[in-house]
């Protein structure tokens, strides 16, 4: 439970009993910064940020009119927590957690560069890493079937959603010409729009099937 509370997919629920207003969603946003200033506990694992930073990025995309202070804290704190899991991907899981923690790398990284958060050089080189590496990840994690290789369906469906999640922040990012200046970047972000729209194709034929 801890895992899953500090994942804030709890944001978007749509059931009656568990949807929480915004200004709930904030306070508890702002609660979480406060109360968790320590990246050596259990809320700062790695699996958990990067599930919290997709979630937060996709909030404030949909919050575009918070107070500009409010956001830079957000922010501030996303850009820890993305400093945080740079440094201790999971390349020992391998499998689903290593491709939520590249997923969230990138998502978080284009997002921040979108709102001109600062530190744009070092963003645009994490954020290519993480392309470059996802489109590695997306080869091998799923099979010419479509299937992901855990032959999980639970998994399966989260790999599909981190994989649309993928699709949307780099066609927006590139539609809105925030990154032209990083080349690298750019190519990198096309090529990964590729592998994975070939791939996400054939993973939802497969949960269709199945």
């Amino acid at each position: 439970w801890q895992y899953n509370l500090n994942y804030f997919s709890w944001l978007f629920s749509k059931t009656p009993e568990q949807k929480i207003d915004q200004k709930t969603q904030l306070f508890l946003i702002l609660d979480w910064i406060v109360k968790n200033p320590s990246a050596r506990s259990e809320t700062w694992e790695p699996y958990v940020i990067s599930k919290r930073l997709v979630a937060w990025s996709k909030w404030l995309r949909m919050y575009q009119d918070l107070v500009e202070p409010v956001r830079n804290c957000i922010c501030r704190s996303m850009f820890s927590q993305l400093k945080r899991l740079v440094q201790d991907l999971e390349y020992h899981n391998q499998a689903n957690h290593l491709f939520e923690n590249l997923a969230a790398m990138l998502v978080a990284c284009l997002f921040l560069l979108q709102e001109n958060f600062g530190f744009k050089a070092t963003l645009a080189s994490m954020a290519t890493r993480a392309s470059q590496e996802l489109a590695l990840q997306i080869e091998e994690q799923f099979f010419p079937d479509g299937g992901h290789y855990e032959r999980s369906p639970m998994y399966h469906c989260e790999m599909l959603q981190a994989l649309e999640e993928i699709d949307c922040s780099a066609k927006n990012v590139l539609k809105n010409q925030s990154i032209d200046s990083f080349d690298s970047l750019c190519v990198s972000l096309n090529e990964l729009l590729e592998v994975g729209a070939n791939k996400s194709a054939l993973a939802r034929d497969w949960l269709v099937n199945l």
